[in-house]
Protein backbone atom coordinates (compact mmCIF):
# COMPACT_ATOMS: atom_id res chain seq x y z
CA UNK A 1 0.00 0.00 0.00
CA UNK A 2 1.51 3.29 -0.96
CA UNK A 3 1.79 6.23 1.42
CA UNK A 4 -1.09 8.16 -0.21
CA UNK A 5 -3.57 5.30 0.19
CA UNK A 6 -2.34 4.64 3.72
CA UNK A 7 -2.87 8.28 4.70
CA UNK A 8 -6.42 8.20 3.24
CA UNK A 9 -7.27 5.10 5.29
CA UNK A 10 -5.75 6.58 8.43
CA UNK A 11 -7.63 9.86 7.88
CA UNK A 12 -10.87 7.90 7.41
CA UNK A 13 -10.28 5.91 10.62
CA UNK A 14 -9.43 9.08 12.51
CA UNK A 15 -12.61 10.75 11.29
CA UNK A 16 -14.71 7.72 12.27
CA UNK A 17 -13.03 7.76 15.67
CA UNK A 18 -13.79 11.42 16.17
CA UNK A 19 -17.42 11.14 15.08
CA UNK A 20 -17.92 7.90 16.95
CA UNK A 21 -16.98 9.66 20.15
CA UNK A 22 -19.58 12.39 19.68
CA UNK A 23 -22.69 12.04 21.74
CA UNK A 24 -25.34 13.82 19.69
CA UNK A 25 -28.85 13.38 21.03
CA UNK A 26 -31.07 13.64 17.97
CA UNK A 27 -34.29 12.91 19.81
CA UNK A 28 -36.60 15.87 20.01
CA UNK A 29 -38.36 16.56 23.25
CA UNK A 30 -42.13 16.97 22.94
CA UNK A 31 -43.46 19.97 24.76
CA UNK A 32 -47.18 19.74 25.41
CA UNK A 33 -49.19 22.87 24.62
CA UNK A 34 -49.89 24.95 27.68
CA UNK A 35 -53.30 24.59 29.31
CA UNK A 36 -55.43 27.63 28.55
CA UNK A 37 -58.48 28.40 30.68
CA UNK A 38 -60.78 31.24 29.64
CA UNK A 39 -63.20 32.81 32.05
CA UNK A 40 -66.85 33.29 31.01
CA UNK A 41 -67.81 36.37 29.03
CA UNK A 42 -70.03 38.03 31.61
CA UNK A 43 -70.90 41.18 29.71
CA UNK A 44 -73.96 41.79 27.57
CA UNK A 45 -74.81 42.25 24.90
CA UNK A 46 -72.14 40.22 23.15
CA UNK A 47 -71.97 41.50 19.60
CA UNK A 48 -71.73 38.61 17.14
CA UNK A 49 -70.89 38.20 13.48
CA UNK A 50 -72.27 34.91 12.14
CA UNK A 51 -71.09 33.13 9.00
CA UNK A 52 -72.58 29.83 7.92
CA UNK A 53 -71.24 27.61 5.15
CA UNK A 54 -71.77 24.03 4.06
CA UNK A 55 -69.31 21.40 2.88
CA UNK A 56 -71.85 19.90 0.46
CA UNK A 57 -73.86 21.08 -2.53
CA UNK A 58 -76.87 23.07 -1.39
CA UNK A 59 -80.28 22.79 -3.07
CA UNK A 60 -80.87 26.53 -2.66
CA UNK A 61 -77.59 28.29 -1.81
CA UNK A 62 -79.05 31.79 -1.85
CA UNK A 63 -81.80 30.93 0.61
CA UNK A 64 -79.29 29.07 2.80
CA UNK A 65 -76.88 32.01 2.98
CA UNK A 66 -79.72 34.49 3.53
CA UNK A 67 -81.47 32.51 6.27
CA UNK A 68 -78.97 30.37 8.21
CA UNK A 69 -77.10 33.15 10.06
CA UNK A 70 -80.46 34.50 11.27
CA UNK A 71 -81.59 31.04 12.34
CA UNK A 72 -78.43 30.58 14.41
CA UNK A 73 -78.86 34.02 15.95
CA UNK A 74 -82.51 33.28 16.79
CA UNK A 75 -81.47 30.00 18.42
CA UNK A 76 -78.83 31.84 20.50
CA UNK A 77 -81.45 34.36 21.57
CA UNK A 78 -83.84 31.53 22.50
CA UNK A 79 -81.17 29.93 24.70
CA UNK A 80 -80.12 33.16 26.40
CA UNK A 81 -82.45 36.10 25.64
CA UNK A 82 -80.76 39.49 25.19
CA UNK A 83 -77.25 38.09 25.77
CA UNK A 84 -76.33 38.34 22.07
CA UNK A 85 -76.82 41.05 19.50
CA UNK A 86 -75.91 41.07 15.82
CA UNK A 87 -72.99 43.38 15.17
CA UNK A 88 -74.44 45.78 12.61
CA UNK A 89 -72.00 48.49 11.62
CA UNK A 90 -69.81 47.93 14.68
CA UNK A 91 -66.91 45.63 15.51
CA UNK A 92 -68.19 42.30 16.82
CA UNK A 93 -66.99 40.75 20.05
CA UNK A 94 -67.28 37.24 18.60
CA UNK A 95 -67.00 35.82 15.10
CA UNK A 96 -68.98 32.57 14.82
CA UNK A 97 -68.13 30.52 11.74
CA UNK A 98 -70.37 27.49 11.38
CA UNK A 99 -69.81 24.83 8.73
CA UNK A 100 -72.62 22.34 8.23
CA UNK A 101 -71.62 18.87 7.05
CA UNK A 102 -73.55 16.08 5.34
CA UNK A 103 -72.62 12.41 4.96
CA UNK A 104 -74.44 12.14 1.63
CA UNK A 105 -77.36 10.27 3.22
CA UNK A 106 -79.11 13.28 4.75
CA UNK A 107 -77.36 13.03 8.11
CA UNK A 108 -76.06 16.40 9.20
CA UNK A 109 -73.28 17.54 11.48
CA UNK A 110 -71.43 20.78 12.11
CA UNK A 111 -68.13 22.40 12.98
CA UNK A 112 -68.03 25.75 14.79
CA UNK A 113 -65.01 28.02 15.06
CA UNK A 114 -65.20 31.01 17.41
CA UNK A 115 -62.74 33.89 17.43
CA UNK A 116 -62.67 37.50 18.56
CA UNK A 117 -62.87 39.21 21.93
CA UNK A 118 -59.58 40.89 21.03
CA UNK A 119 -57.80 37.53 21.38
CA UNK A 120 -58.04 35.82 17.98
CA UNK A 121 -58.91 32.12 18.08
CA UNK A 122 -61.03 31.23 21.12
CA UNK A 123 -62.52 27.75 20.70
CA UNK A 124 -64.07 25.29 18.30
CA UNK A 125 -66.45 22.40 18.59
CA UNK A 126 -67.89 19.76 16.29
CA UNK A 127 -71.13 17.79 16.17
CA UNK A 128 -71.21 14.35 14.54
CA UNK A 129 -73.39 13.66 11.51
CA UNK A 130 -76.19 12.25 13.66
CA UNK A 131 -78.83 14.89 12.89
CA UNK A 132 -81.73 14.46 10.48
CA UNK A 133 -83.19 17.95 10.99
CA UNK A 134 -81.36 21.21 10.64
CA UNK A 135 -83.41 22.84 13.38
CA UNK A 136 -82.26 20.39 16.07
CA UNK A 137 -78.64 20.78 14.93
CA UNK A 138 -78.81 24.60 15.04
CA UNK A 139 -80.49 24.47 18.48
CA UNK A 140 -77.68 22.23 19.80
CA UNK A 141 -75.01 24.48 18.27
CA UNK A 142 -76.58 27.52 19.97
CA UNK A 143 -76.84 25.74 23.33
CA UNK A 144 -73.19 24.59 23.28
CA UNK A 145 -71.97 28.00 22.11
CA UNK A 146 -73.85 29.72 24.92
CA UNK A 147 -72.51 27.21 27.43
CA UNK A 148 -68.90 27.95 26.43
CA UNK A 149 -69.51 31.71 26.41
CA UNK A 150 -71.33 31.85 29.76
CA UNK A 151 -69.36 29.16 31.63
CA UNK A 152 -65.91 29.60 30.11
CA UNK A 153 -63.79 27.11 28.18
CA UNK A 154 -60.33 25.61 28.05
CA UNK A 155 -57.87 24.25 25.54
CA UNK A 156 -55.15 21.65 25.94
CA UNK A 157 -56.22 20.78 29.47
CA UNK A 158 -56.66 17.14 30.44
Amino acid sequence: MNAYRLSRHLTGFALIGLLGGCDVDQRSTYVAPKCYVHQPLDYAPILVNISVTANYTLDDPQSFHNNMPGELFDALDDVNPNKYELADGVTPNLYLTLTLTNDGQNHYGAYLNVSGNGEGYLFNYSWPQNYVTGRKLVTDVAAMTDRFVTEGWNRNCN
